[in-house]
């Protein structure tokens, strides 16, 4: 170290507590970072919601229920609208169940 206790025009302690402070910063971003990826489970398959209920099957926001044959399935995608095929669209429900 040159003399006078500084290094670059800056005392060796304001360093020291500098870099430990940059150290934690750090640290603390990366555990942040982890706990923000976990991820979070995935919602059972439709199929497995059919004959129980309405509000169990929409708990999944890709699903659709069927009142007249109480069956749970993914929504139909490719329709703007479930095909008649699928289920009567008077017994459709998908989003809510009212």
């Amino acid at each position: 170290l040159p003399t006078g206790g500084t290094m670059f025009g800056v005392s060796t302690s304001t360093s020291s507590a500098f870099a430990l402070f940059f150290n934690i910063c750090v640290f603390i971003v990366f555990v942040a970072a982890a706990e923000t990826q976990t991820p979070s489970p995935a919602p059972a398959p439709c199929n497995l919601k059919s004959n129980t209920s309405c509000d169990e099957c929409l708990q999944n926001v890709a699903c659709l229920w069927c009142s007249s044959t109480q069956q749970c399935m993914d929504y139909p995608v490719k329709n703007i609208l479930p095909p008649s095929s699928v289920c009567p669209l008077n017994d459709a429900r998908w989003g809510v169940c009212w």
